[in-house]
């Protein structure tokens, strides 16, 4: 009898592992040391692009245990807007108060970047931060229409439809960007929000084995590999490395549909037990803590050590080193931050 490869009633470790590399991803597309000397090497390149899929896994992993939303809207919303709020206050008076102490900003920036916290990022890593809010303000709207399994199906065709539009840039240029295009048909479809439908889709309506294959992994690996490919070897020169490695294109989403699955996969073959399951579950559930204090371990000491220890490390080293030394240090900071009361608030 076929049945879904990742049962959503199965043990949910698997989601705790794709959230983890996620975090780990994060930290990894950030960690290139400036000034990018060599730019355009063939490292960071292949870094930039395996660590892209890291915004679409962390919406996909919300999508996954958010829908269907079964709250009430008001309940709902409360509790994510804490659950964001709080910690964003927090870690963006942290941010300015650290960045005017070491003269990055002068003092009258950072009280500007502070007060207007509530409408824009203080850093550009938290934009993330805003963008998932609106996407909890949309789930109970959307949650009743994707609990049919046709109607997830539609949206996420469409949604697929309007990552590929960045690509007609090679021929007619100024097409489509990143953002969308206002008066494009299909501009409603396009978003991060298609990341959260597909992440509901595969735990919930990924197709049996017998079609998984096919349906899933072919296609995943063909929009990851093929098409990146084709457009480095025929060097259009409309298509820029943010299309390339943007989040909201069709080789990005494919990619994060192969890390999704593999990762769901690899966890049911080779089962985590014992205290490997708490460490795993531990690096989860710090893991939005890891993501708001890593661009301050970049800045004030990963860099710097990196730097004076190894100043003529090339990419294949240097960016994996530093993302792994931060990704650790980051979350022994928030580990010892779990011991005071209270802290539970700010991550």
């Amino acid at each position: 009898m076929s049945t879904n490869p990742i049962s959503p009633h199965t043990r949910l470790y698997w989601l705790d592992t794709i959230r983890v590399l996620a975090c780990f991803l994060v930290c990894l597309r950030h960690s290139l040391i400036p000034p990018p000397n060599g730019q355009g090497s063939l490292w960071l390149s292949a870094y930039n692009y395996l660590s892209a899929p890291c915004i679409g896994l962390f919406f996909m992993v919300s999508g996954a245990l958010l829908f269907p939303v079964k709250l009430d809207i008001r309940t709902f919303i409360s509790k994510r807007l804490l659950r964001i709020g709080i910690p964003l206050l927090f870690w963006s008076a942290i941010w300015v108060i650290i960045f005017c102490l070491t003269g990055k900003i002068e003092f009258n920036e950072a009280i500007r970047a502070f007060l207007l916290f509530p409408f824009k990022a203080v850093t550009g890593v938290y934009w993330f931060m805003y963008t998932i809010f609106g996407l909890y303000l949309f789930a109970p709207i959307i949650s009743p229409a994707i609990s049919n399994e046709k109607v997830a199906r539609y949206f996420l065709i469409l949604w697929g439809v309007t990552l590929t539009l960045p690509y007609i840039n090679a021929w007619l240029p100024n097409y489509w960007n990143l953002t969308g295009d206002v008066t494009h048909p299909l501009f409603e479809f396009s978003g991060y929000l298609g990341y959260m439908v597909l992440g509901y889709y595969l735990r919930y309506h990924l197709p049996s084995w017998k079609n998984f294959i096919f349906k899933i992994c072919i296609p995943g690996c063909f929009l990851a590999i093929i098409i990146p490919l084709y457009f480095l070897s025929e060097r259009h020169t409309n298509i820029t490395n943010d299309m390339l490695y943007g989040f909201l294109t069709i080789n990005i989403a494919g990619l994060c549909i192969i890390y999704f699955i593999g990762l769901a996969l690899l966890s049911r073959l080779i089962p985590i037990e014992g205290k490997s399951i708490k460490v795993l579950q531990d690096f989860s559930v710090k893991s939005f803590g890891i993501y708001l204090i890593h661009i301050l371990v970049l800045h004030e000491f990963s860099w710097h050590v990196w730097k004076f220890f190894f100043p003529n490390t090339g990419y294949l080293i240097q960016i994996p080193a530093v993302a792994i030394v931060t990704f650790i240090l980051s979350y022994i900071i928030i580990k010892l931050i779990s011991f005071i009361p209270g802290s539970k608030y700010i991550f």
